[in-house]
């Protein structure tokens, strides 16, 4: 790189080891403090270097970017630097010097590692002479790449004596938590995530105002998901995340564009497409209060006000939560077409996939994140497939699902070709699809309202056994009145017979049905 005193720096900062932080343990409370410890890096600790590096220089610099309409730096020569947008667990700043941005990070370096222990902050910049801001996210990108793939991850720093440690993390266990009839010893790091969920009722994306202004809450503790109180139920880790996010951004900006008129650019859409998906979620949260879709009897008279999931990070076009296996499949479907219905006057609109992983409740939530994430990304290639296809703007999503029973990890390749999966869901003629979410639907209907779940739980196992065994059942079936053909149009093999028996039980027919407007 040059030296020239001309060179701005066009500098990222990007938030890492997010996963294996967030979903450490399945205690809600730690997970859900632990997403707004994460949060708070990149809008609160951030904000906060730079404005102490400032205040140290007697200089200013600009931090409230979504009122900005245009880029200020060029112009005031007391701005040492500006923030261009943050979302999406990174940050974006243009600095007026090397020297400034190096004292910023370090700031922010140091903040991280002792209010936010289990988590590191990565850094990269390119020198630019502003002429071409597209053209600059792009190499930008790359140098943050390569920065990360280089990285060496430091344990966390706990200079303590050893007496106890944590059975899950194997960290020294150095604070005390006292509730009111007793107290709970604990690591450093879960000591800064439960005292982070006090003050997640600030983190207003998940607390959205619902009509009359009702007072709601979300599960604290993983029994509340429970069917029954304390039992070991299933549970679902959903994911959904935006589709070609980085294309519509370049899209957006062409080939070449200066940051006079890039900035502005981005600015307006990262705002967009952040409200979009706070937005759906507010209406997903207002027809669940609607419908009463509440915790109720398993516990104190409180949790009638408790809805049974619990969002644990929303950020940008990216949305995760925990809930009730039985809600999964609706709200996740129901989410991803509202977006779209909410953007009905757009022509080309943001559209998003999801993955869901359903397990038990004392599965291990950072396996079950990982196989939701692999699911969403299942969904997201069929998603690229059709778009390369077409080559045109689609307003279609995709939904995919892993059950995951007994010891099973990960996605099993067994019977994978009975499963039909992922399911589109969309407003363009969605209907007429042979892989829509509303084919799976009709033949769970068909299930519920008409075969025994005895039979259904034999029609299960001979998929499993094999085509051989699925053939040897359907005669016996018709011997005794019960016709499989009537489950599915067309081939059995050919239809989401095989994915509607691995969710059997585990999906509100009723609210599928609402979400998807089916008549």
């Amino acid at each position: 790189m040059g030296n020239k005193k001309s060179d701005y720096i066009l500098a990222k900062f990007d938030v890492g080891g997010i996963q294996d932080y967030i979903f450490a343990t399945n205690r809600l409370r730690e997970n859900a403090g632990a997403s707004y410890q994460v949060t708070r890096i990149m809008e609160e600790f951030l904000l906060e270097s730079f404005q102490e590096a400032a205040d140290e220089e007697n200089m200013e610099v600009l931090l409230d970017w979504k009122l900005a309409d245009r880029l200020r730096l060029l112009q005031d020569k007391r701005m040492m630097a500006e923030v261009i947008y943050i979302g999406g667990g990174n940050a974006v700043a243009l600095f007026r010097n090397l020297e400034f941005f190096c004292k910023v990070g370090e700031k922010l370096g140091i903040k991280t590692a002792v209010k936010c222990q289990g988590v590191y902050v990565a850094a990269a910049y390119i020198e630019t002479d502003l002429s071409d801001f597209a053209a600059d996210r792009r190499r930008l990108d790359r140098e943050m790449n390569e920065k990360k793939n280089h990285m060496i991850r430091q344990p966390v720093y706990s200079p303590f004596p050893v007496v106890e440690q944590e059975d899950g993390s194997h960290q020294p266990i150095t604070a005390q938590i006292h509730y009111e009839t007793e107290s709970e010893n604990v690591t450093r790091v879960q000591f800064q995530k439960r005292n982070a969920y006090k003050d997640i009722v600030h983190y207003k994306r998940l607390f959205p105002v619902l009509n009359n202004g009702v007072s709601y809450g979300y599960p604290e503790e993983m029994d509340q998901l429970s069917r029954e109180y304390g039992e070991d139920s299933m549970v679902a880790v959903v994911h959904i995340d935006g589709n070609g996010m980085g294309d519509r951004m370049n899209g957006l900006l062409g080939e070449y564009m200066g940051y006079l008129e890039g900035v502005p650019i981005i600015r307006r859409e990262s705002q967009k497409i952040a409200g979009l998906f706070e937005n759906t979620y507010h209406e997903i949260l207002q027809e669940l209060w609607d419908c009463q879709v509440l915790i109720g009897g398993n516990g104190t008279e409180e949790e009638n006000g408790i809805f049974p999931l619990r969002p644990i990070l929303m950020d940008g076009d990216d949305f995760t939560f925990i809930c009730r296996a039985e809600l999964a499949v609706p709200i996740a479907a129901g989410f991803m077409k509202k977006l779209l219905q909410i953007q009905d006057s757009e022509e080309k609109k943001i559209t998003a996939c999801g993955g869901i992983a359903f397990v038990h409740s004392h599965f291990p939530f950072r396996v079950a994140y990982s196989i939701a994430e692999k699911s969403c990304g299942q969904a997201k290639n069929a998603w690229y497939e059709e778009k390369r296809q077409k080559e045109s703007a689609m307003a279609v999503c995709f939904l995919d699902f892993q059950v995951i029973k007994d010891s099973e990890v990960g996605f099993s390749l067994k019977n994978t070709n009975y499963q039909k999966r992922p399911y589109s869901l969309g407003i363009d003629e969605n209907r007429t699809r042979d892989n829509s979410l509303e084919a799976l639907y009709d033949v769970l209907v068909k299930m519920e309202e008409d075969w025994p779940s005895g039979r259904l739980h034999k029609m299960y196992r001979a998929f499993l056994e094999g085509g051989h065994a699925m053939e040897f059942l359907k005669k016996e079936f018709v011997s005794r009145g019960y016709k499989i053909d009537n489950l599915v149009s067309g081939r059995w093999e050919d239809s989401p017979l095989y994915d509607a028996l691995e969710l059997q039980g585990m999906c509100r027919l009723d609210l599928v049905k609402n979400f998807l407007n089916i008549q």
